[in-house]
């Protein structure tokens, strides 16, 4: 019997839309059922289109990356007795699931995760089932040998700057935000929401971690920890593929500009 799976995507992303297309493209061929809602994901006015995609499908199953289906619901703002519970979620965790999970996952959600060393982490929080499934070459488009990509080690992926955004936070914001990303690169295993109430800005005064504030925090983190690993390979042969925000990561960290390529 044929399924369906519902997800959604905005029409810009080239990096979780991208893996979802391809998934959805293998699905397809055999047999499966597939909605892939595509809206502006930073318009407010998405949300309600969204929710009323999910919902009138009803699908089988529900496609998420880095997202629980309770982190959905309230991301689409979908009342509880409307929610899909009944439907499965396969949960897919392409980055440190520290950074995204908060809560029990639900009794059908089937989670994944890209690197096996994270599942001990997950299966604390009680998914229907866990395991690894990491991510893998486009076979549907591969190229040819060029000499000109020839290293020893190579790094593709992306930064994201972040020097606007922290400069509109005062100077001892600026302070305390450096102070919990560099404790949680020293305790991955606790993520920030753990960090901030273990490390007050000052005694007895706590900050509200908001979707926004943790996503900044995740970033910066992401950033630090990517730069580290590549200075420890700076003797190597090393070239950095990636988006252009690499460059403004240069002037702050010049250690990697060097590794740059601009072939």
């Amino acid at each position: 019997m044929a399924k369906s799976i519902w997800t959604y995507s905005d029409g810009e992303d080239r990096g979780f839309g991208l893996f979802k297309r391809r998934v959805f493209q293998q699905l397809q061929t055999h047999g499966w059922q597939t909605w892939m809602a595509s809206a502006p994901l930073l318009e407010p006015a998405s949300k309600p289109l969204l929710r009323r995609h999910l919902l009138e499908n009803k699908p089988d199953w529900i496609l998420l990356i880095n997202q629980s289906a309770s982190q959905l619901y309230e991301y689409l703002e979908i009342p509880d007795n409307q929610c899909p519970h009944d439907a499965k979620k396969w949960v897919w965790y392409l980055d440190d699931p520290h950074f995204y999970i908060d809560r029990p996952f639900e009794a059908n959600e089937f989670v994944f995760s890209f690197d096996d060393t994270y599942l001990d982490f997950i299966t604390k929080h009680n998914p229907h089932a866990c395991g690894c499934l990491p991510l893998a070459c486009d076979i549907n488009s591969a190229g040819s040998f060029d000499a000109r990509f020839a290293c020893d080690v190579s790094f593709v992926g992306g930064v994201i700057d972040q020097s606007k955004r922290r400069a509109q936070l005062p100077t001892q914001m600026q302070s305390y935000i450096d102070r919990l990303v560099d404790l949680q690169l020293e305790n991955r295993d606790k993520n920030f929401f753990q960090i901030a109430e273990e490390n007050p800005i000052e005694p007895g005064k706590q900050i509200n971690i908001n979707a926004t504030v943790a996503h900044y925090l995740y970033w910066e983190a992401n950033n630090r920890r990517r730069i580290q690993v590549l200075e420890a390979l700076q003797d190597f042969d090393l070239r950095i593929y990636g988006n252009q925000d690499w460059a403004i990561s240069a002037a702050r960290f010049p250690t990697t500009g060097a590794f740059l390529w601009s072939g």
